[in-house]
């Protein structure tokens, strides 16, 4: 089918291939041979995740999750119907060109003076412009087939997906976690969460919006079908958030460590390196921290075995996202010298 064809069928969700790139899988996140884009909107996950952030738990999320999961976190949970209500189009609009704004993305903007309706809409519309969604197509019929057991959910998440994408879903779902702690106050039970997430997070958004002009009954009925399916289980999986998180967070120490490029401490700088905390920094001025959460299943190895990742460091202040309290240092690296024994003071 031709790229028209698939721009102007409802339904291209179904189909396995996208529409630009190759499905991702746990091997092929994302295609070798295509250019990084320049922003993070519309580009895939992963590299939304390279420039993104570090969350207590040690998950490596792009920074439009990270902040506004936060904002959302310290002053949102009691704002009723949080994540159904819209913000001001003009603010969200705002928004997304701020975080899509190289070279640091969003990562310091102050988002105390924005509407936090506002960010809940930047969120979502992040979500919606990723090229896969956070459950790809691929993984669709896996997912629906396990609807009714909560323990193959969270393992089919855990073992199938690409890492990005299920460290995205194990983030949306810890936010849920909380929203449903006030759900009293924010009139947003299970359902009606699922009601706004599922189509966001599967790719479905689009379709619902497109069906009001649609002629073809048929394709109606599927679309409201594919919907209902996904709204019931996101509903039962923001119900059991307690049970997936908790089979995640076991799980959590069988993944590779967290390895992050960051700017060196100031007593393990060269001269060569007098950067304000505020600039930014090009990759051959990164150093990478190499870190393990503590009682990991390999703490022990050597760091000659361990699989190693990459991430962009933006500025010197990056290395203060390590949590002394829940990581161990092991190690940094200078693209230029042997490996050397930090001493970063805690946070």
């Amino acid at each position: 089918m031709s790229d028209d064809g698939r721009r102007k069928n409802p339904l291209s969700f179904f189909f396995l291939k996208q529409r630009h790139h190759s499905v991702p899988t746990k091997k092929n996140p994302s295609s070798s041979n295509i250019a990084k884009p320049k922003g993070i909107f519309g580009a895939p996950l992963e590299y939304g995740a390279e420039c993104g952030s570090i969350t207590p738990r040690g998950l490596q999320v792009p920074d439009p999750v990270y902040r506004c999961m936060n904002e959302v976190i310290q002053r949102g949970l009691k704002v009723e119907g949080i994540f159904r209500l819209s913000g001001a189009a003009s603010e969200v609009d705002q928004l997304c060109r701020l975080f899509d704004t190289p070279p640091t993305y969003g990562k310091y903007l102050d988002l105390s003076s924005y509407d936090i309706h506002a960010i809940v809409g930047t969120l979502k519309k992040y979500l919606r412009s990723l090229p896969y969604p956070v459950i790809p197509t691929a993984y669709h019929e896996q997912f629906l087939a396990a609807t009714n057991n909560i323990q193959q959910l969270a393992h089919l998440a855990m073992r199938q997906l690409p890492r990005a994408h299920f460290i995205l879903l194990y983030t949306i779902i810890e936010l849920c976690a909380h929203v449903q702690a006030h759900s009293r106050i924010n009139m947003m039970n299970p359902e009606a969460l699922a009601v706004v997430l599922a189509p966001v997070c599967t790719g479905l958004d689009q379709s619902l919006r497109d069906m009001f002009v649609l002629k073809n009954k048929d394709i109606v009925t599927d679309i409201v079908q594919a919907n209902a399916r996904w709204t019931d289980l996101w509903t039962r999986m923001i119900q059991s958030h307690k049970e997936l998180l908790d089979i995640w967070s076991i799980e959590q120490t069988r993944l590779p460590p967290v390895v992050v490029n960051v700017a060196l401490p100031n007593n393990k700088m060269s001269k060569s390196d007098n950067r304000s905390p505020s600039s930014a920094s090009t990759s051959k001025q990164c150093g990478v921290i190499i870190m393990r959460k503590r009682g990991g299943q390999h703490y022990q190895r050597k760091h000659t075995s361990w699989p190693m990742e990459r991430r962009t460091c933006l500025t010197n202040d990056d290395y203060c996202l390590v949590n002394p309290a829940s990581y161990d240092i092991l190690s940094v690296r200078r693209r230029t010298q042997s490996m050397v024994n930090p001493s970063i003071a805690p946070i």
